[in-house]
């Protein structure tokens, strides 16, 4: 079973759906009528949907649609609620005075593929009101070929999946019984029970007022593929549509999906103005469950497109900073600047323009729009320094470091930060706002070191003219987070 998630303009996600139990009717809720009333014995299978009694044993079904004495919680062996749903089965694991057992047996939804790892879970409670004894030893044996035996003794098979030994005496809380095992492939019969002899079975002793032997009742029985929940459900728990797009869920396969209003989201679409949970129900038609999972619709937060004015002094290399984060830019016109793909081009030009750069998201596939509109100045000046008085690394793309604007300087200028107590936390041309890994926080001291004796002309040549001049320049930055 596959989901697909498509949002306008054609982009399509696809979501699988995880899991998926080859038991059919799971809990015992699907039953043309309900077991155990009038039209039925007391006792038995009869009115279940696809189990079946593989030996001559009797094993039972409870429901809260029974009377006495199947009904549920309280029944003639006990008193239990059921995990999931309203149904649950029940069956003698052992008999204190001979050698008795009872199993149950369903077909599976389709064959085991062989060299398969698959894994087998259910459920086991013990019966409060008839158990003398616990055993340790319950399991699972998978067959290729249904079981008909005119019996009432143990079956002379090994189980691929038994407990682990540990007693199984819990009256109270459902206990879990689990393993894996490698199919040898074609197995489509799955059988629960109790295999082995009685000492095998590892018995101790639990209520000595009790006269009968070990009874209990199961629920949850899954059979799926090692590593998979027994559950469908959409696998991805979070996906991205950009602004103004709405998102449409599909499905294909024999679960059916509805949202928490009942709508069958089939061809339900939606579109968010922010972060949205979409809880969806889904109706597990082979074992009368319904349950639900849910999914995020995220709105990508990075929406707006935003204006950028820049003056610059003609003829001087400047940089263009867009603020987006994302992941593939493009920029036009393609005139003066050093690239026209990269997120941070150099601008040097005689003649003030517009800019325009169009950045995709390469994860949600969202394509925003900035503009730049460069205003070239005439300047009376050898060189210039501009140190920001603040910054703001926080990840948003917006002035995210530290940066010094040189013009008419030798490439060799550098920063360094001191920290409150006078320590240099940082050395070089470009601070992130952190020292040892670590965020700093508050305000720090910028000391700036350059020199004019390697000053470049409007050629971007090297030229040794004028005066050397050595730079020196203190300045307080706050951080802000």
């Amino acid at each position: 079973m596959k989901i697909f998630c498509c949002v306008v303009f054609c982009v399509l996600y696809v979501l699988s759906a995880e899991g998926q139990n080859l038991v059919p009717n799971s809990s015992g809720e699907c039953h043309t009528t309900c077991p155990g009333n009038t039209a039925y014995a007391p006792y038995g299978m009869q009115g279940i949907k696809y189990w079946n009694n593989p030996t001559t044993g009797n094993p039972d079904v409870y429901d809260t649609c029974c009377s006495v004495p199947r009904e549920v919680p309280n029944n003639l062996m006990g008193y239990q609620y059921p995990k999931t749903g309203n149904a649950y089965m029940g069956f003698s694991l052992f008999y204190a005075s001979y050698e008795y057992r009872e199993y149950l047996q369903v077909k599976l939804l389709q064959p085991l593929i062989a060299n398969e790892c698959y894994q087998v879970k259910f459920y086991l409670n013990l019966a409060n009101k008839r158990s003398l004894y616990s055993i340790g030893k319950a399991g699972a044996y998978l067959s290729a070929v249904p079981i008909n035996q005119a019996i009432t003794t143990s079956l002379a098979v090994t189980p691929q999946v038994v407990s682990s030994g540990v007693q199984l005496n819990d009256t109270l809380n459902w206990m879990l019984v689990e393993g894996s095992f490698t199919a040898s492939g074609g197995e489509e019969y799955l059988i629960i029970g109790a295999f082995g002899d009685d000492v095998s079975l590892d018995t101790a002793s639990f209520d000595p007022s009790s006269s009968y032997g070990s009874y209990y009742y199961i629920d949850d029985i899954c059979l799926s593929a090692c590593g998979s929940s027994c559950r469908a459900g959409v696998d991805q728990d979070t996906f991205n549509i950009c602004r103004d797009e709405s998102i449409t869920l599909s499905l294909d396969g024999e679960y059916v999906f509805f949202d928490s209003m009942g709508n069958n989201i089939s061809e339900l679409s939606y579109q968010v103005n922010n972060d949205t949970l979409i809880t969806v129900m889904i109706n597990d038609t082979m074992s009368c469950l319904t349950y639900s999972d849910s999914v995020w619709i995220m709105l990508d937060t990075n929406k707006t497109s935003k204006t950028n004015e820049m003056e610059v002094c003609e003829n001087v290399s400047t940089q263009l900073t867009s603020v987006r984060t994302a992941h593939q830019y493009q920029w036009n016109p393609n005139l003066h600047l050093s690239c026209n793909d990269c997120p941070e081009p150099y601008f040097d030009g005689d003649s003030s323009a517009d800019y325009h750069v169009e950045v995709t998201d390469t994860i949600t596939n969202c394509i925003y729009n900035d503009s730049f509109f460069v205003e070239v100045m005439s300047c009376d000046f050898d060189y210039q320094v501009f140190i920001p008085n603040a910054f703001s690394p926080d990840d948003d793309g917006v002035n995210d470091k530290l940066k010094v604007v040189t013009i008419g300087l030798a490439d060799d200028w550098k920063i360094m930060i001191y920290g409150r107590y006078g320590k240099k936390i940082f050395e070089g041309k470009s601070w992130d706002g952190t020292y040892n890994g670590q965020d700093v926080l508050g305000t720090v001291v910028l000391y700036f070191e350059g020199n004019t004796s390697s000053r470049y002309n409007q050629l971007g040549e090297t030229s040794l003219e004028g005066d050397i001049i050595s730079l020196q320049m203190v300045e307080n930055v706050s951080i802000l987070r």
